[in-house]
């Protein structure tokens, strides 16, 4: 990370989202590299994370939405430190947001631990903020939140800023 503590805004970005969760499909407007996850639960992600991190030849931004949040923070603690030290931030949407959809095999009590690089996470209410707590994970009440890009220009250390012209205002209520 910079000395200033900003995040360089020309690193690639990886968007982790469960593909059966409708709400996550707006990420993909900002996706850089994309990891779906389907079915296989939390190891079979993680080994997909582990490798599109591994093959990366810079530091990346991790932006995940629901139970792809739960899959990052698995990955961060069971993967190798090279691995995650390639992690400049991470941003995680609405990780609370998609239990109350998702299957037997993704429902999995994730790391109560903090994790090893800088993370935003946006979302409502006090489990939540508890969540962004353990996580070591700056807390963002989702609601004035307008876009995945206000997120990214946030973990970049501009809070003030707006997605750039054509860039569609994505809700996170929803």
């Amino acid at each position: 990370m910079p000395e200033n503590g900003l995040f360089d805004p020309s690193l690639p970005t990886l968007t982790i989202y469960d593909r059966a969760d409708r709400p996550a499909r707006s990420l993909l407007a900002h996706a850089g590299q994309i990891i779906e996850l389907g079915g296989g639960g939390r190891n079979l992600w993680a080994a997909r994370l582990d490798e599109a991190v591994r093959l990366t030849e810079r530091p990346v931004i991790l932006v995940a939405h629901g139970i792809g949040c739960f899959a990052v923070t698995w990955w961060a603690r069971l993967s190798p430190a090279s691995y995650v030290e390639k992690v400049a931030g991470a941003v995680f949407v609405r990780p609370l947001g998609s239990a109350v959809t998702a299957s037997p095999e993704q429902l999995f009590a994730g790391p109560r631990l903090r994790i090893a690089f800088p993370s935003i996470l946006a979302d409502t209410g006090a489990d939540a903020a508890a969540l962004a707590r353990d996580w070591g994970s700056r807390f963002l009440d989702s609601t004035p939140v307008r876009s995945i890009g206000d997120l990214l220009a946030s973990l970049r250390g501009e809070p003030d800023a707006v997605p750039a012209a054509g860039n569609p205002l994505l809700c996170l209520a929803g």
